[in-house]
């Protein structure tokens, strides 16, 4: 997949670009299957909460060959090619769930913010492709962004403990962040299954619970340019990657 002008436009002056059919139909049921069967085992790497309920499961490339293909798909490795230009690790694979009526939501946040203050990323140029396993509409707890707010730097935040975590995160402080918001609005892409959503690791994002009867399912792959890798790091490898070898592509899922 390679992105067009405008799509590269978009992406650094809204700083997200949503990617219809980024995968295809037998593509996203072989991951949405495995996603179901990965979520039931009892492992580290799959967190839970309070009530046992899987809410993600991380570095999915270790125990599932399905997910280790992806990690390295086409169309992952030529979008993270064009936008970052230089080799590429992944910091963080993941996937997260959002259970029917549940109550797992995810406040204001720039990615960078955890990622510098806590994992010792130097600058801001790592990138997420979040892959849609079911479709996502206003109901399900969609990402919502503040577009344009990834030209702001670091807005203010605090290091918190959320439920169901295994670390700290960066939540911004909702007073710096209202003038951002009055200004730019903000908006919540929809899609169907296969849709990639490529943001910036400044932009603002949340997601509200999901308020459906169904299963809501994101992938999210973070390349990181092997230049910009991690320094002093303090979360755990399966939160933040410590093998900083460039990701090769091989083929499709």
């Amino acid at each position: 997949m390679t992105l067009s002008d405008e799509q590269l436009r978009q992406f650094d002056e809204q700083g997200f670009v949503v990617l219809p059919g980024f995968l295809d139909a037998d593509e996203v049921e072989l991951l949405r299957n495995e996603t179901h069967a990965l979520l039931r085992q009892d492992r580290p790497e799959v967190l839970r909460n309070v009530s046992g309920q899987p809410r993600a499961a991380f570095v999915m490339d270790r125990y599932s060959a399905p997910f280790a293909r992806l990690l390295r798909h086409p169309a992952v490795i030529g979008v993270s090619r064009q936008i970052l230009r230089e080799p590429f690790y992944c910091h963080q694979y993941k996937i997260i769930t959002k259970q029917p009526f549940g109550a797992t939501n995810h406040p204001w946040h720039q990615d960078y913010g955890t990622w510098s203050e806590i994992d010792g990323m130097p600058l801001p140029r790592a990138i997420t492709i979040g892959i849609y396993l079911e479709e996502v509409t206003e109901f399900n707890g969609p990402l919502a962004f503040i577009p344009g707010s990834n030209k702001y730097g670091i807005l203010a935040g605090v290091a918190e403990e959320r439920p169901g975590r295994k670390s700290k995160s960066v939540m911004l402080d909702t007073t710096a962040l209202s003038e951002v918001f009055d200004r730019h609005g903000v908006v919540a892409p929809k899609g169907s299954p296969g849709t990639a959503l490529v943001f910036d690791s400044l932009v603002v994002h949340g997601s509200a619970p999901n308020m459906s009867p169904s299963w809501r399912h994101i992938v999210y792959v973070s390349p990181n340019p092997v230049s910009n890798k991690l320094v002093n790091p303090t979360r755990e490898e399966i939160l933040a990657a410590r093998d900083f070898s460039p990701m090769d592509e091989l083929e499709a899922v």
